[in-house]
């Protein structure tokens, strides 16, 4: 590769300052996704190889992708088929769960949604048929308003309210943000994940107290963290082995590219792009979360997550190599037969020409 291309992409060929070394600390990282793009580069002549920030996150999403497809494949082909009459009640209730998860998945990837949100049916009341009433006396009437007004009048305490205390407006309440509080202990019960866990030393360490700057979010019907940062709201992280990509919440509505990249212990942060949109309220009121509260959850989320791509990974090498494998064997095995074969017709050949003799 030209030394004049050196500070350039090898993908998307955008000169940039942040750069990913293709042969380097996480050149087994790298190649994975590379793969992904059937795309290789010869370490002999490209050893100054490298990709920008941009061009490592989307590869990282469309390894997320996929493996979501693969899981949605899986599970749909556990469901009865269509025809089964016996299942049909069944079958509807699971597709309603079905939707119902969906939703709430949806929900996590876009920011905008990421609040709550609730399904209202409207309902017209049902109109009464009107019935004839005779008509009361004036008299009667005059009485039922008065009557009326006594009981709204009337007061248990016996408390006299002024006009000024009628008049008066309840005053906005301060936004949330600025109540947040640093807790004696975490509020925020860490969930329990299948299979080993990490232990201390695997763990980022919590620190006695971070800045203000940022905070956390999450929904009641969501099964994940918000990250807001300086008021703006990101979710659906990417995680990698030393850093956590935070992507804008509302990048689905407005096509926002806007990014935010997190080491894994949350004392750097790094703003990539600009929003494309202005301020958007989140729905719903979401429970606010301070670092120290969420972070022990989120740390152990990375964790396995980063353990899950591994594990992955290495399957889909032992399954290339298994078939590598084979195909090495057949080839042996048809090399074999083939030199098996011409010994057999030399041999028939000499026979035929002994006869001859």
């Amino acid at each position: 590769m030209p030394k004049s291309l050196a500070s350039f992409c090898r993908l998307c060929l955008t000169k940039t300052a942040s750069k990913v070394p293709v042969f380097g600390g996480d050149q087994e990282n790298v190649t994975n996704l590379l793969a992904l793009i059937e795309l290789s580069i010869n370490p002999e002549t490209e050893s100054d190889a490298v990709l920008c920030f941009d061009c490592v996150v989307t590869l990282e999403t469309f390894l997320q992708y996929k493996d979501q497809c693969h899981v949605n494949d899986a599970f749909l082909k556990t469901l009865p088929p269509k025809d089964s009459a016996e299942d049909s009640e069944a079958s509807e209730e699971e597709e309603d769960a079905v939707a119902m998860e969906c939703d709430i998945l949806q929900e996590e990837d876009d920011g905008a949604e990421s609040g709550d949100s609730e399904l209202v049916e409207v309902v017209e009341p049902q109109k009464k048929a009107k019935s004839k009433v005779s008509p009361k006396p004036k008299k009667e009437i005059r009485k039922a308003k008065q009557l009326k007004v006594v009981k709204v009048a009337e007061d248990p305490l016996n408390i006299k309210r002024s006009s000024r205390v009628q008049r008066q407006k309840a005053k906005p309440e301060p936004s949330p943000k600025k109540k947040l509080t640093e807790p004696s202990k975490p509020v925020q019960e860490i969930p329990e994940f299948p299979g080993p866990q990490p232990t201390e030393d695997e763990l980022p360490k919590l620190l006695d107290s971070y800045p203000n700057y940022f905070h956390f979010e999450r929904g009641s019907r969501s099964l994940y963290y918000n990250l807001v940062y300086y008021g703006e709201r990101f979710n659906s992280a990417v995680y990698g082995p030393s850093y956590t990509y935070w992507q804008c919440s509302h990048r689905s509505k407005f096509k926002c590219p806007a990014l935010l990249h997190v080491t894994n212990d949350y004392t750097e942060f790094e703003r990539r792009f600009e929003h494309t949109h202005g301020d958007q309220k989140s729905k719903g009121k979401p429970e606010l979360l301070t670092p120290k509260q969420a972070l022990p959850t989120v740390f152990r989320i990375c964790w396995h997550r980063v353990k899950e791509k591994k594990i992955k990974r290495k399957q889909a090498k032992d399954s290339k190599k298994g078939l590598r494998s084979d195909e090495d064997h057949d080839a042996a095995e048809e090399t074999i037969a083939e030199k098996n074969l011409t010994d057999n017709e030399v041999l028939e050949s000499g026979e035929e020409e002994d006869d001859y003799f």
